[in-house]
């Protein structure tokens, strides 16, 4: 059963991380797709603009002038982006305040952190309920649990939620005394302290919110997509355009 279990946290886990790395992927690679056009395309149809002696459209001056730039500072850029990015990457790794501020900013990125959060509830409930089931007691499975979110907020909630329980109160006045912890959980906790059924209805409740991360997923999926191509040939017509139109004037002129 925790392996099982397990294997159903790491699927969610893997799902989240395809949500939140997918688009920044892809835009990345939007990125050094139109640094290389402006590197490498756009300088050849400079020159023979050049050339040709006549008076260039806004749009091909200003592509041409981002071009210059890019030729300029994309090798400073591109170092000095690598570079912040380890730098960050250390300190996040090493600073547990860092750690608990990234967190936190997940949560709060629109559509990405409703699944973060979904992720997060479906690991709690799952966690909770199959150490109960498997006979843990209550404070050393919150424990536990509170390390299989796979967040740090949701983890200091967890540490919360025990120490209420260890001062006498109920789990379910402990999670509803929590601002990251639906009402609908609280409800389900409390009828599974009334009947003695609080691993089931945890099940039920990780059932619910893994059913809900698949379908944020799928829905975050289907809108980035068409709107990465959107943004993507934009980019491409832009300066397809900016080159080709001093073209097009030069031979309607002729």
């Amino acid at each position: 059963s925790l392996a099982e279990d397990h294997e159903k946290a790491e699927l969610i886990r893997a799902r989240v991380k395809k949500a939140l790395f997918y688009p920044i992927t892809v835009m990345i690679v939007a990125l050094l797709v139109t640094t290389l056009l402006l590197v490498k395309v756009v300088p050849r149809f400079t020159s023979t603009f050049a050339e040709m002696g006549a008076e260039l459209p806004g749009l091909t001056l200003a592509v041409m002038s981002l071009s210059d730039l890019a030729i300029v500072y994309a090798p400073a850029f591109a170092i000095g982006s690598t570079v912040t990015g380890l730098l960050i990457r250390l300190l996040i790794l090493r600073y547990n305040s860092l750690q608990l501020w990234l967190d936190k900013l997940i949560l709060t990125l629109p559509l990405i952190g409703h699944i973060v959060q979904s992720a997060c509830l479906c690991r709690f409930s799952q966690t909770l309920a199959s150490s109960l089931r498997a006979g843990l007691p209550l404070l050393p499975a919150l424990e536990s649990t509170a390390a299989a979110t796979g967040n740090r907020v949701f983890e200091s909630a967890c540490l919360a939620i025990r120490q209420r329980i260890n001062e006498g109160q109920p789990l379910s006045y402990a999670v509803r005394k929590s601002s990251l912890f639906p009402v609908m959980i609280a409800q389900l906790v409390h009828a599974g302290e009334q009947s003695g059924t609080l691993d089931q209805m945890l099940q039920s409740c990780a059932v619910r919110y893994g059913q809900d991360v698949d379908h944020a997923v799928d829905t975050l999926s289907s809108m980035i997509e068409p709107l990465i191509m959107l943004v993507l040939g934009a980019i491409v017509a832009i300066l397809m355009l900016a080159m080709y139109l001093p073209v097009f004037r030069l031979g309607a002129v002729l």
